[in-house]
């Protein structure tokens, strides 16, 4: 696929140092800002990449660019998606692909309209782990219980609170812990239990801002528990527990990492089914894959996937309450 990257920030740098590993992708473009075309420019010049725009409908105009990335912040997402299939270029759009679900309605029904892939940027729906985690799940018994705890002092959790108000923490830009990193213990939540009957989601404000929280999933006979923290540091793990036993997944959510199953009446048994060292190249390989195949079923599974995620995290935003 021939890409272009929409943004400049550190996700956007992430994915260009990965692009070695994903084999059919090629980066053409990348676009940012006027007031970044130096920075812009630097990093194209840096990872050999041939294009440069500081105008978003001048690259989406490009005919040799077939897919775009969206690494933006969270608020400019639905925008910038929406005039990308709108231009007929496939896209990947990092997570949370957007914060409704009318928008995201909006998003799907263009895309099946122009026969376009569609994909939200969420690792946890890729990495070898949580696969290995669901193809287990069986030898648990009844689900009782999934807990994902995903904590992380934000390096700019200093400038917040020194009084500035930056894009990851304000809740205008659609910032904040639960859309930052909470939104990987619901992908995971989700992904073991399905839709929710309830959500709620009680936080810890700091001038509007959720730096800190649990938002609960409740099922019939389960609940699901995610923790978010940019405000703290500790221990980020998945644990899914069950009648018969419980497996955890040592790691932050979006990265995997190492398991530990434990059965009744057995020893633990440890794996480790890490495929990269990076959490972005599973997930990337995928949507390369489903893009060059024109795999409009697997698009359909994982907007499917997604299209839950939203519903519980727009419920949990409008039922947000304080600690």
């Amino acid at each position: 696929m021939r890409l272009a990257l929409i943004g400049s920030g550190m996700i956007v740098r992430e994915l260009l140092s990965i692009v070695p590993e994903i084999p059919g992708m090629d980066v053409i473009a990348i676009q940012g800002r006027e007031s970044s075309r130096d920075r812009v420019s630097a990093l194209a010049q840096e990872h050999h990449v041939s294009r440069v725009y500081a105008d978003l409908d001048e690259c989406l105009n490009d005919p040799d660019i077939d897919v775009v990335y969206i690494g933006l912040p969270n608020d400019l997402h639905f925008e910038v998606a929406r005039a990308a299939l709108a231009a007929g270029k496939h896209v990947i759009c990092e997570k949370p692909i957007v914060p409704t679900v009318a928008e995201f309605d909006s998003l799907i029904a263009l895309a099946r309209e122009r026969g376009l892939i569609l994909v939200e940027a969420i690792t946890t729906q890729h990495l070898a782990a949580f696969r290995t985690v669901a193809s287990r799940l069986p030898e648990l018994g009844r689900i009782r219980l999934v807990e994902s705890v995903y904590t992380q002092r934000s390096s700019r959790y200093d400038a917040f609170r020194d009084g500035a108000m930056p894009p990851a923490f304000d809740p205008a830009r659609g910032g904040g812990a639960l859309m930052d990193l909470g939104i990987y213990t619901l992908h995971g939540i989700v992904g073991v239990l399905g839709a929710p009957l309830r959500v709620d989601y009680r936080a810890t404000l700091e001038r509007g801002s959720d730096t800190s929280g649990v938002v609960t999933l409740e099922y019939a006979d389960a609940l699901g528990i995610g923790i978010c923290a940019k405000d703290a540091d500790g221990p980020s793990r998945t644990v899914v527990h069950g009648d018969e036993g419980w497996i955890e997944m040592h790691g932050a959510p979006n990265s995997g990492g190492p398991i530990t199953m434990h059965l009744r009446g057995r020893d633990p048994e440890r794996l480790d089914p890490t495929v990269h060292p990076h959490r972005m190249v599973e997930e990337m390989r995928e949507f390369t894959r489903i893009i060059d195949a024109h795999d409009l079923d697997a698009r359909d599974r994982l907007l499917a996937h997604s299209r839950t995620v939203v519903a519980a995290l727009e419920r949990a935003r409008n039922d947000q309450r304080p600690a």
